[in-house]
């Protein structure tokens, strides 16, 4: 799978790829872009998820990145919800 990933430059300029369909950021990614802490991150998402906001099946899928190494990503409804807690 190709992905995107949005980026913020040095000046806090966004840089949004034109195919939202591709767009799934990782946990990491997100902590970057947000600048928030990984358990502030999580926390957020669980309480997403408690409120029904969203279902984990549509916006959250597992990437192998390496033999036995997964990570978790996200798609752009999640961002979204993110981006506006």
């Amino acid at each position: 799978m190709k992905r995107t990933v949005i980026t913020v430059d040095g000046n806090g300029r966004l840089s949004i790829p034109s195919n939202l369909e591709d767009l799934w950021m990782s946990e990491n990614e997100l902590v970057d872009m947000l600048y928030v802490t990984t358990p502030k991150l999580k926390a957020v998402i669980r309480a997403i998820y408690k409120e029904g906001m969203l279902l984990m099946s549509e916006v959250q899928q597992k990437q192998e990145t390496s033999k036995g190494i997964w990570q978790t990503l996200y798609g752009l409804p999640m961002i979204v919800a993110l981006c506006f807690r």
